[in-house]
Order: C-alpha cells, then sequence, then structure tokens
C-alpha cells in the first residue's frame, strides 16, 4: 500500500470526509471557513513524504500581491512545520506542511501533525490575507 492510499485508510477511519483528486495524486476537501480553502494530503512514495496544503480558494488581487507577500513573510517567522507561500502569477495562496516517514509505514501521528499545523496555521493566516487580498 503507499502512503497516500494509507493516508486515505487513516482519514476515514477517522470520520474525515476526504476524495481523491481527479487525477488520483492527492486527497481532498473543502473547508467552508470563512475563509474557504482546499485541504488537499500528497504522498511521495519516492521520497517517503507526505505533504498537506491548505490552499484558499479566491487568488490575491494583482495589486494587493506585494503587500500579501510581506504579511506571509512575517507569518512565516517562528513556525518550524508549516510555510506559507504565494504564487505571485496568479495569486494562489496556500500553507504547506511535510513530514517524513523515512521507511516506517504512515502512522496516524504523522497525519495529525501535518493536518493539525497547517488546519491551525490556516485559521491564524488566511483571513488576514482575505483581509488584505481583496
Amino acid at each position: 500500500m503507499g502512503l497516500l492510499d494509507a493516508a486515505e485508510s487513516i482519514l476515514r477511519a477517522n470520520t474525515w470526509d476526504f476524495e481523491r483528486m481527479p487525477d488520483g495524486g492527492a486527497i481532498g476537501t473543502v473547508i467552508e471557513g470563512p475563509p474557504r480553502y482546499a485541504l488537499v494530503v500528497a504522498a511521495d512514495d519516492e521520497r517517503e513524504l507526505i505533504t498537506c496544503f491548505a490552499v484558499l480558494t479566491e487568488p490575491v488581487a494583482e495589486e494587493h500581491r506585494d503587500e500579501v507577500l510581506r504579511l506571509l513573510n512575517r507569518a512565516n517567522h517562528g513556525i518550524e512545520v508549516v510555510s506559507f507561500e504565494m504564487d505571485e502569477a496568479d495569486g494562489e495562496v496556500r500553507a504547506r506542511a511535510t513530514v517524513p516517514v523515512y521507511g516506517e509505514p504512515l502512522v496516524e501521528t504523522h497525519l495529525v501533525v501535518v493536518l493539525s499545523e497547517t488546519i491551525f496555521h490556516a485559521a491564524r493566516v488566511f483571513p488576514q490575507v482575505t483581509t488584505l487580498g481583496s
């Protein structure tokens, strides 16, 4: 069983409602917020990594991107597990947390760390992004 299958099994066992993405390479759900964002879990079996992304569903308006980049830079300071990033081309803002499993089977703790850290920090920063970026 691959890491993504293992992650999906753990989430379903804990009654999380995630769906496979159309390309099959990740699983995700939508958090209605506010603000609304997609919560996605991806796995890289070759590199033995589980990554969780929280992606705002509304991009940052072009005229506010510099201001939001400064906010994300400040938000990243002192955070060890999650990092915030913005695609300057389209204004997509995301939080990302990755945990290596390095030859061990995926256990619930790995997934809880990336999910809880991503959700916690997204809830802290995304409202500020939407206020600045709209």
